[in-house]
């Protein structure tokens, strides 16, 4: 016997909330909150209305082949937000680009390339610094940063990355930390 109360809708999954809807969202507040002086005959927040026009994108990369999946999530994530990709690579001043690291760094030009992306390469001593001088001269608005090993020895003292970003960084600029799938895969994969 069978009753029928309701009929049965496939409507597939919920959307999921993305960038894009964000970016929108922030754009919008933000031009209200800079015309709505016009309202009571006041000049424009020209600040208000430059942030909702501005969002960048800047991934910290490294010569490696865990990078290319760091750089494809960050340019889904521009492309979400209608922006540009800047990929850093910090330069240790003692390294020379060579053999591998040559190899890996030819790889992210031509991945960058491809994606319609720019590769910068900064000659620091500190990430965290120099990825936040980049921040301001290029106007990024999102960090993105891939999953650091744990931390050994004395090295558990110092801040985090995305902590040192978050401080050095100016206001406004948020960091997202991507995370590794390959090591969660390999785990479940034993189980």
């Amino acid at each position: 016997m069978a009753t029928i109360l309701e009929p049965t809708i496939d409507r597939g999954p919920a959307p999921e909330s993305s960038d894009r809807s964000f970016g929108l969202v922030f754009a919008v507040v933000f031009s209200i909150i800079g015309c709505w002086p016009l309202v009571h005959g006041e000049p424009l927040r020209w600040w208000a209305l430059a942030a909702a026009a501005v969002f960048a994108v800047l991934a910290l990369v490294r010569p490696q082949a865990s990078s290319q999946r760091l750089v494809r999530r960050a340019w889904r994530s521009a492309q979400r937000l209608g922006t540009d990709l800047d990929l850093l690579w910090v330069k240790p001043p003692s390294l020379v680009i060579e053999g591998e690291v040559e190899r890996q760094v030819t790889a992210l030009r031509q991945l960058a390339s491809v994606l319609g992306a720019h590769l910068l390469i900064e000659e620091h001593d500190d990430v965290a610094a120099a990825a936040a001088r980049v921040v301001r001269e290029r106007g990024s608005t999102y960090i993105m940063v891939g999953e650091a090993p744990p931390p050994r020895g004395l090295a558990r003292l110092r801040e985090p990355l995305p902590q040192r970003l978050m401080r050095l960084s100016p206001p406004g600029v948020d960091v997202r930390i991507v995370a590794h799938r390959g090591a969660q895969d390999g785990e479940e994969a034993k189980r």
